[in-house]
């Protein structure tokens, strides 16, 4: 069963912090996109992480300084983690192409659950709102320091925050969808369950009209096979050390388990990557539940292929994305 989700007071006193949510940063990005807010007081690069060993409760700032660092050498840039407080990057479509209110798409980055950041994904956060959404992006807290379930209940706060705020941004929040990528799209479908379990006492459910679920890991019970050994340890590392055993918690946060939660969903599987059976089988699992879906198999890409411009079957992929979520919404 999920377990009922506090309320928002507690969600921000469980983050040690209250939001703050003045946009204090207007920057623009490369692409047919609008105006993009940050929504905290940003850093300097780096100053977020500290490495103080090599222990399994460091692995994840290990991964995250390292990427830090090597990007880095490229650019000077700020850091987004700040992990006293939350984060929201808020991308507006090319108000010149499409015509508020816009509707809005809130996008879970992936990353195993222990690494991955608004920065690495601003390509794919941006060709969101190029074709035509509002796209709040949340940075949510990550494994081995925050386990299961601090990065749900940090989406939801963001789910909150687009249902009271998105009209200030020109977006429709009756017409709101929730995306997410690899452990995005589990952490996804976690807030939609949670979401559906307070059903019967709001509306909050019913806000979310569509969802895309892009190469997730639908199934946490399923990962023993020697390709998937990585991503077994993350999973164990998102979990709990203490918690990875237990197969109540493994169930709890595994997608297949609450398919019958889930609004229309589009589910992408990538045709080379290690994770495509975890696919195929959430698509099952949606059918057995009359969910009404679309499964997008595309052959010969790998994991993560619509983060880049590498394969023409991105850009495709993405609209058809795109006109599943906007019929759903509609």
């Amino acid at each position: 069963m999920i377990e009922a989700y506090p309320p928002a007071s507690t969600v921000l006193e469980h983050r040690a912090a209250t939001i703050d949510f003045e946009p204090v940063v207007n920057c623009a990005l490369p692409g047919p996109v609008g105006r993009v807010h940050e929504h905290i007081r940003l850093q300097p690069l780096g100053s977020g992480v500290t490495v103080h060993g090599r222990g399994v409760e460091d692995a994840g700032a290990s991964m995250r300084a390292a990427l830090m660092m090597a990007a880095a050498a490229d650019r000077p840039e700020l850091a987004l983690m700040c992990p006293a407080r939350p984060v929201v990057r808020v991308v507006e479509p090319d108000s010149e192409r499409f015509r508020r209110p816009w509707p809005v798409l809130i996008f879970v980055h992936g990353g195993g659950w222990v690494t991955g950041s608004l920065r690495s994904y601003a390509a794919l956060i941006s060709s969101f709102a190029a074709r035509g959404f509002l796209t709040l992006a949340p940075a949510y807290r990550l494994a081995p320091e925050h386990v299961y379930p601090a990065a749900e209940l940090d989406v939801l706060s963001c789910v909150r925050f687009a249902q009271q705020h998105a009209a200030s941004f020109g977006g429709d929040a009756a017409r709101m969808v929730l995306a997410g990528d690899s452990a995005g799209a589990q952490i996804c479908a976690g807030v939609i369950a949670r979401l559906a379990a307070k059903s019967d006492e709001s509306n909050e459910a019913g806000d979310i009209r569509a969802a895309a679920v892009l190469y997730a890991v639908a199934d946490l019970r399923s990962l023993e096979t020697p390709e998937l050994h990585g991503i077994r340890r993350m999973r164990d590392w998102y979990l709990g050390e203490g918690r990875c055993g237990d197969r109540g918690v493994i169930e709890q946060a595994s997608p297949v388990m609450h398919a019958r939660t889930m609004p229309p969903t589009v589910v992408v599987a990538a045709g080379e990557d290690a994770l495509r059976g975890q696919s195929l089988a959430y698509g099952a699992a949606l059918r057995a539940a009359s969910v009404e879906h679309e499964l997008i198999d595309v052959p010969d890409v790998p994991h993560g292929f619509l983060q880049c411009g590498l394969w023409p079957e991105t850009s495709r992929t993405l609209d058809r994305v795109k006109a599943f979520l906007l019929e759903a919404a509609s």
